[in-house]
């Protein structure tokens, strides 16, 4: 059983595995569904076997971030590139968590995915600048009771 859940993982699953560990620094080194079961477990690199329920809220959000670029990087195989719009999916990711997220990002968008970033903080759109990328910022929006009263 361990060897048919370890040997015959899915495609998407492969590709999730590879930008989970990028996401986490190598923390995480595997990812699997548990035969028979509508769950993914993954693997610390020290061994340690995690149930989604054990892990952090940042780091689910950086499992469900790997599995999204993997899905799109499938479709992307298959002759149908899709481009990559996240709202916000950072705004929870302490600094070294956006760190990885970002250069994972950036690596994703040169292999050939249109990627757009949106934010509504500063300090994530100074990130993405100080790596060089260009950053588009919106005109603010006039209060809703001005607007009203115009």
């Amino acid at each position: 059983r361990d060897r048919l859940e370890r040997e015959s993982r899915p495609d998407t699953v492969l590709r999730a595995e590879r930008y989970f560990q990028a996401l986490t620094g190598g923390r995480y080194r595997r990812l699997w569904a548990p035969l028979g079961q509508r769950d993914l477990r993954v693997e610390e690199h020290t061994g340690a076997v995690r149930s989604l329920a054990e892990l952090s809220g940042g780091t689910r959000e950086q499992l469900l971030l790997a599995l999204r670029l993997a899905l799109i990087e499938n479709f992307r195989r298959r002759g149908a590139p899709l481009p990559f719009l996240i709202d916000d999916v950072l705004v929870n990711f302490d600094q070294n968590r956006v760190a990885s997220a970002l250069d994972t990002l950036i690596e994703f968008s040169r292999e050939g995915t249109q990627t757009l970033l949106l934010t509504c903080h500063r300090h994530l759109a100074d990130d993405v600048r100080h790596r060089g990328l260009p950053v588009q910022t919106l005109p603010e929006r006039e209060p809703r009771a001005e607007r009203l009263a115009g």
